[in-house]
């Protein structure tokens, strides 16, 4: 056991030790009592005075002495691990690709999801908030059983990029369709120290572009890429039988729905996005 102003005062020794190889350490602490080692303050600061933690930005320790009641949160990062091209490229070759795609950071992470779809030649579901504007809406397609059917027949290796899902019926599929294992490649730039779900087989330290880069030097079976254009080609169709059926539905007259969904082409058409709140009718489109 340690003095525990020793524990305090070694923060910043704990998060150098957390850039090594053991892992991220995510240190999140609120004190309600003064609670400092001898020798500085943790509130009420003023800039300039020495305190007992030695940290790497000075500055932005010493305002948050002073003006903030939150807790000061830090995250470092393991060192990179390498990305473990054997078991993705087997992955990959085993059978019908999908990419599911959650919030992207930047529009070159959509130009590289574009680029892995062409290469791949597969079925892209893209979030609501991934920027990432695709020609085969969740929102319709996953409402059709015999897209799910289709689906679940062919099992297929899901590719999950971006940040956290909103979608509801992408995360409807993921959870009740795919079994255990939700994720087969999960490609994120910061890993997690802990899974909740524990459902990624592997889990690949890259970003988007350099994960795109690493699918376009793979020397792909042609049988995989038919079986990838098959299962795409046909839910595409589904969609798009969907779609002109809904419009049918919603006919001409100027209602919230009929509105929701002007709005929604015109936003797609623009590869942009636009968030219409408190609104009951565009609850289930993935494109608003």
């Amino acid at each position: 056991s340690a003095p525990i102003r020793s524990l305090l005062s070694d923060v910043d020794y704990a998060v150098g030790e957390c850039l090594q190889q053991s892992g991220v350490v995510h240190m999140n602490m609120q004190f309600r009592e003064n609670l400092a080692p001898e020798g500085g303050a943790v509130r009420g600061g003023q800039y300039g005075e020495v305190s007992a933690f030695r940290v790497p930005e000075d500055s932005r320790f010493t305002r948050w002495q002073i003006r903030s009641t939150e807790p000061l949160t830090r995250v470092a990062r393991p060192a990179r691990r390498a990305i473990e091209d054997d078991a993705v490229r087997e992955l990959i070759s085993s059978g019908t690709v999908v990419l599911v795609v959650g919030a992207l950071s930047s529009p070159m992470d959509a130009a590289a999801v574009d680029a892995m779809a062409e290469e791949l030649q597969c079925l892209v579901l893209a979030d609501a908030v991934s920027g990432c504007r695709r020609e085969c809406l969740p929102s319709l397609c996953l409402s059709s059983q015999a897209v799910l059917d289709m689906l679940q027949l062919s099992r297929p290796t899901v590719i999950r990029l971006g940040g956290a899902l909103i979608s509801k019926q992408v995360q409807a599929w993921m959870s009740s369709k795919m079994g255990p294992v939700k994720e087969h490649i999960r490609v994120m730039d910061v890993p997690r120290r802990h899974d909740v779900d524990w459902n990624g087989t592997v889990v690949v330290d890259a970003t988007c572009a350099e994960f795109a880069r690493m699918v376009d030097d793979l020397t792909l079976d042609p049988a995989v890429l038919r079986t990838n254009r098959s299962l795409r080609d046909r839910i595409h169709a589904i969609s798009s039988r969907a779609e002109k059926r809904l419009q049918a539905e919603l006919g001409e007259e100027c209602t919230e729905p009929n509105i929701t969904r002007s709005l929604a082409n015109f936003a797609s058409s623009r590869r942009e996005g636009m968030v219409i709140s408190s609104s009951m009718s565009c609850r289930n489109f993935d494109t608003f």
